[in-house]
């Protein structure tokens, strides 16, 4: 058998360099004008908040909450669809937020980006840390 990243724990110190990361790129995001999002505000949630003695973690859960930047239907918008490898039609049409979430996430496997708008968990958890947005 196999293992997969989910069976694989990080320590509490890699989270929390993980989670500088995310708090400079999300800066990052809201002052650069090439992203057509930016972060209006983003939390952490989940084990690292909840459970902070505990030494090892599953992953890092940030949730965010996405302001387009431009309007949808923007020139900035349509060049940044038109930016997207694939000829899926959705999925040139949502990456610009992809992009973003690809950015903040920076290719880690621990680190699990949830929209704040629909994902209850994020929204309703108890004990949260909000991340600062502004650049």
């Amino acid at each position: 058998m196999t293992s997969s990243r989910k069976d694989i724990r990080i320590k509490r110190s890699t989270a929390d360099r993980l989670l500088d990361g995310v708090k400079e790129r999300i800066l990052q995001v809201n002052a650069n004008d090439s992203f057509c999002y930016r972060i209006k505000r983003a939390v952490v949630f989940g084990s690292y908040v909840n459970d902070p003695e505990k030494d090892t973690l599953g992953d890092l859960d940030i949730g965010i909450e996405f302001e387009a930047k431009y309007p949808l239907n923007s020139k900035e918008f349509r060049d940044k669809e038109m930016e997207c490898r694939s000829s899926n039609w959705f999925t040139a049409m949502i990456w610009p937020r992809e992009e973003v979430v690809r950015y903040l996430r920076n290719r880690s496997g621990y680190i699990s980006i949830h929209d704040l708008v629909t994902d209850h968990e994020a929204v309703f958890s108890k004990d949260i840390i909000e991340l600062e947005v502004s650049p």
